[in-house]
């Protein structure tokens, strides 16, 4: 095991960006995602997208895309915003 990063409560979905060495986790029941560095196996950051975070997609130039199934939503983010 290389490491465990802690994410929210209910992680659910992922997105792998393997350009950029980063996966995307939707926490179900926090309302946010989690920013994951895939090299350090280390948490970058945690991002407020709204309630019910469940899938997630990640387009080619970084931009994350959230489903957000309590409120027939999708978030868009910028992988930027993770501190």
């Amino acid at each position: 095991m290389v490491g465990t990063p802690h994410v929210g409560r209910h992680p659910f979905g992922v997105a792998i960006d393997s350009r950029r060495a980063l996966a995307v986790l939707a926490n179900r029941n926090d309302r946010t995602v989690s920013v994951v560095d895939l090299l350090s196996a280390t948490t970058r950051g945690t991002i407020l997208v709204g309630r019910g975070p469940v899938g997630v997609a990640i387009h080619a130039t970084g931009v994350a895309f959230v489903t957000l199934a309590h409120e027939n939503a999708v978030a868009v983010i910028d992988r930027r915003s993770a501190r």
